[in-house]
């Protein structure tokens, strides 16, 4: 008996209702997944709605300057109409330091020549400080210009400097990784052929005049009768400058940087004394300064020039302060795994304290981290592990003291872990240059401000200054209707685009006869042929739902009533600036009229804005005084509710919503149905081979009962 075959054929027939089950919840899960699918749809557009009913999207505005290419400028919702002056007296700069000629590496191995090799005597430690903190690296003789780089860049998060080498150029090019007044590039050795050998570095000063003046922006000598000549010579370079009576020291300062003279390295400044100053980036060439104007007055010294401090600034005394303690795994190592609470280290210098947090995970080079980033390392002061492993910090003024303290009331004392209750205290002679950034310097209607960046905000807006400017220019800040007329566009698009796709789905046909398929009946179909009937089976599940209909109604009803409440002759419908709807086959589509709209947007645009924006102050009874938008978001938000309810979402838990419930149910059933089946089919087997043990029994008696009666 073929078992197989009988018990197959009577299950087929059996499992009709369990097939009609899953394809009844393939069909539900289909349908649960289209009204997600419209939530999606519903829910885009509801966002840009959203976007429509905020003022802010009425506000924008358009700003031109007249000198691009010395300011750019944008504007922003903030910004008030109107015509503006804007004068960019010095653009934002980095710090920054150059080698003064070859280094001599490209004649020998380029980035892998040998420190050694370019006069470096022994090995030596480098201090980088810049705006960020400061760092120390460790400097060997047979390092190469590869490494050097490399070490002092690994560091740069931290300092804000950066170097490169150019083998081409054969010169080192160090830089402040931001601009501004804070920016800086200071670099000391205790080793001055590393600054002067390697780096090729040209000792700078500073020269200081030694009249104070009250600020930048008042005359440098209201008194003078005549123009007067100021002649500045430095390096080859001769430049003459005109101070007048109404000249001012930052007019005068502007003009000698941006001159061949500022050109050369050389900037002019006012020091923290109002004293006018003067980077020279080399000490070994003089700067002065003469009047050739033979008259009774003398501009050399209205400006304090004639009597001026040079301070070399390359050389520096500080104090090196060298731990107890050896860190025997370098910068891994933990302090002290044994605490059993955060301890609070303090470190003051030079006015500033800052404290830091030790607990039983901190290792030493994360401590070394914090402290050369903070405050205390802005100062200059830095924190390193020497060659020994123990923990030193160095301060760029020996006549000024670090303290370091445990200011944590327990057994334990931070201070002794890290080996620095009684530190090695050495004076240390450095040899180094230093190098500051410029702010931006802007006059903006006449009122004069800087900024750390040539990028900043003035009055809702946004500049970015490019080059310096001779004479103010305008800054014009109209209203942006080409960028409201954008907004409006990609509104009604968006709004087509929706009940276009969902009026497509309300409308598809129906096709009974194609329910979702078995495996049984998509093993023997091929490929294309199952995406055809699929396709059909799909289609029309959300065909002429009443739910989302009626929300479409809505919507083109939200768009077509007047905005009530709105100043009588101010604009209250979408037909008012050139938005229509199509015909009725076309199910509320928008068209626009660009010109009719332009000229609504540029002549009322208060009007169009509340067209969109209005709201009735919360009355939740009626939306008639609502902005068109603020209609829309409220219907959306119904109706994304509604399909919620309904259909759930991607994260929703099936019992939380009733299509979910429903597909709960399914499972239940089939559960239920496929335990019973699968019970028949245990049954039949069985019967089946009681039946063929009984048939085979007698088939055995058959045939001893033949033997027998033949052999009689």
């Amino acid at each position: 008996m073929d078992i197989d075959s009988m018990v197959k054929k009577l299950m087929d027939a059996n499992r009709i209702p369990l097939t009609k089950l899953n394809q009844q919840k393939t069909t539900l899960t289909w349908q649960r997944d289209a009204y997600r699918a419209v939530n999606t749809k519903i829910s885009d557009f509801r966002n840009v709605a959203f976007d429509m009913k905020l003022s802010s999207s009425f506000s924008n505005r358009k700003a031109v300057s007249d000198a691009d290419d010395a300011i750019s400028v944008s504007g922003t919702a903030t910004a008030t109409e109107g015509v503006y002056q804007i004068q960019v007296k010095q653009v934002a700069e980095t710090a920054r330091l150059t080698s003064s000629g070859p280094v001599g590496a490209k004649a020998k191995s380029g980035v892998d020549t040998k420190l050694q090799d370019l006069g470096l005597t022994a090995g030596t430690t480098l201090t980088i400080a810049g705006e960020k903190g400061s760092a120390t690296v460790t400097v060997k003789k047979d390092d190469t210009l590869d490494t050097l780089v490399r070490s002092i860049n690994n560091k740069a998060n931290s300092t804000g400097v950066r170097v490169s080498y150019d083998a081409t150029l054969d010169h080192f090019f160090f830089s402040s990784t931001g601009t501004g007044s804070a920016a800086k590039v200071d670099l000391q050795s205790d080793d001055s052929s590393l600054i002067n050998n390697v780096f090729k570095l040209a000792t700078p000063n500073t020269v200081t005049g030694s009249k104070a003046f009250a600020n930048a922006s008042t005359p440098i000598d209201s008194a003078l009768a005549a123009p007067q000549s100021l002649r500045i010579a430095y390096d080859g370079k001769t430049k003459d400058f005109t101070v007048d009576a109404t000249t001012d020291m930052n007019s005068l300062i502007n003009d000698i940087n941006n001159s061949d003279i500022g050109k050369t390295g050389v900037k002019a400044y006012l020091d923290a004394n109002n004293k006018l100053a003067f980077n020279n980036p080399d000490s070994s060439k003089s700067i002065t300064f003469v009047n050739p104007t033979t008259n009774d007055s003398d501009i050399v010294d209205s400006l304090g020039l004639t009597t001026t401090t040079s301070t070399n600034t390359s050389a520096r005394t500080g104090n090196l302060s060298t731990g107890t303690v050896t860190f025997a795994d370098g910068v891994t190592t933990k302090i002290n795994d044994k605490y059993t609470a955060d301890q609070k280290l303090r470190i003051a210098y030079d006015g500033k304290t800052v404290d830091f947090t030790v607990n039983a995970t901190t290792q030493i080079g994360s401590l070394i981290d914090q402290i050369n980033s903070s405050d205390i390392g802005k100062k200059g002061v830095t924190a390193y592990l020497d060659a020994n492993n123990k923990l030193a910090f160095t301060t760029p003024d020996s006549s000024k003291s670090i303290t370091i303290s445990d200011e944590t009331s327990d057994s334990k004392n931070v201070v002794d872990d890290l080996g620095m209750s009684a530190p090695t205290v050495t004076t240390r002679n450095t040899s180094g240059t230093v190098n500051s950034g410029k702010d931006a310097i802007i006059e903006y209607n006449g009122v004069q401000g800087t900024y750390s960046t040539n990028t900043f905000s003035i009055n809702g807006l946004n500049f970015t200054a490019k080059k310096v400017m001779t004479a103010a220019s305008n800054i014009t800040v109209s209203q942006d209707t080409d960028a409201i007329y954008d907004k409006i566009k990609n509104f009604v698009d968006k709004y087509n685009e929706m009940i276009g796709s969902i009026n497509t789905t309300l409308d598809e046909k129906k096709y009974s006869n194609f329910a979702p398929l078995t495996d049984e009946q998509r093993s023997s179909m091929k490929e294309d042929e199952i995406t055809q009937w699929e396709a059909k089976a799909k289609s029309g599940l959300l065909r002429n739902d009443q739910m989302i209909s009626s929300a479409l109604n809505g919507f083109r009803l939200a768009l077509s009533s007047d905005v009530a409440g709105l100043p009588s002759g101010d604009l209250k419908k979408l037909s008012q600036i050139g938005i229509t709807t199509g015909t009725y086959s076309e199910k509320g589509k928008l068209y626009i009229d660009p010109t009719a709209l332009k000229k609504a947007i540029a002549e009322h645009p208060e009007e169009v804005a509340a067209l969109f924006t209005a709201t009735d102050g919360g009355n939740k009874t009626s939306n008639t005084s609502d902005g068109l938008a603020t209609r829309l978001v409220e219907q959306a938000d119904n109706l994304m509710a509604n399909l919620k309810t309904k259909a759930g979402t991607a994260s929703s838990v099936d019992t939380t919503y009733t299509m979910g419930k429903s597909l709960k149910d399914y499972d239940k059933r089939i559960s239920t149905l496929t335990t019973k089946l699968d019970d028949m089919e245990t049954k039949y087997y069985n019967q089946f081979s009681a039946m063929e043990k009984y048939i085979n029994q007698m088939n055995a008696q058959s045939a001893y009962m033949s033997q027998q009666f033949g052999t009689n």
